[in-house]
C-alpha cells in the first residue's frame, strides 16, 4: 500500500473570546467530558435547589402535625408548581447520573486497594440516596398533586410518604 502519506493535522491556536475558548477546549482538550460533568455538578445541585425551596415549597420541612383540610390545601394551591418543578428537577438529576457515573468510574481506575469496589460502592449509595430521596419524593408528591380532590387521608399518606423519604436520605445528599 504505498500511497500519499497524509501529516498529521494540526490542532489550531486558542482563540481570544470567552465562548471561542470553551468551545475549542470541548472540541480539542482530551478531557472535556470530565469538565463537563465536574460543571454540571453545581449547575444541578443549584437548580435542585431552587425548585425544593421556591417552587415547589417543600424546603423547609413542614411541621409534621398539619391537618387533613392544610394537607389537602396545600395541594390545591401548589399543585400545578409541584409538578413543573419536579419535571424540571428531574431534567436536571440527568446530569448527576452522568457525573457521578464518571465519577464512580474515575474511582475504579485508581491505583488503590479495592478501588473497583469503592467506585462501585459510591455508584450504589449516589443511587439509593438519588431514588429515595428525589425520585420518589417526586413521584408521591406530583402524583399527589395531580388530583387534590382524592380522599384526605391517602393525600396524608402521600404527604408524609415524601417527607419520610425525602428527610430521612439527606445523608445521602450531605
Amino acid at each position: 500500500m504505498n500511497g500519499p502519506v497524509s501529516s498529521p493535522t494540526s490542532v489550531p491556536p486558542i482563540p481570544s473570546g470567552y465562548f471561542a475558548k470553551m468551545m475549542w477546549h470541548l472540541r480539542h482538550n482530551p478531557k472535556a467530558d470530565l469538565w463537563v460533568a465536574w460543571f454540571s455538578i453545581p449547575i444541578a445541585y443549584n437548580i435542585m435547589g431552587i425548585v425544593y425551596f421556591t417552587i415547589t415549597h417543600m424546603m423547609p420541612p413542614p411541621d409534621a402535625t398539619k391537618s387533613h383540610a392544610e394537607i389537602v390545601e396545600f395541594f390545591t394551591r401548589f399543585g400545578f408548581e409541584i409538578r413543573l418543578g419536579f419535571g424540571i428537577m428531574l431534567v436536571s438529576l440527568a446530569f448527576l447520573v452522568w457525573a457521578n457515573g464518571l465519577i464512580g468510574w474515575l474511582i475504579m481506575k485508581m491505583d488503590l486497594p479495592y478501588a473497583r469496589a469503592w467506585g462501585f460502592a459510591y455508584m450504589i449509595a449516589m443511587c439509593g440516596g438519588g431514588f429515595t430521596g428525589a425520585y420518589m419524593s417526586a413521584f408521591t408528591m406530583s402524583v399527589a398533586s395531580m388530583r387534590p380532590d382524592r380522599d384526605p387521608a391517602m393525600l396524608e399518606l402521600l404527604y408524609d410518604l415524601t417527607y419520610i423519604s425525602f428527610d430521612g436520605t439527606m445523608g445521602f445528599f450531605l
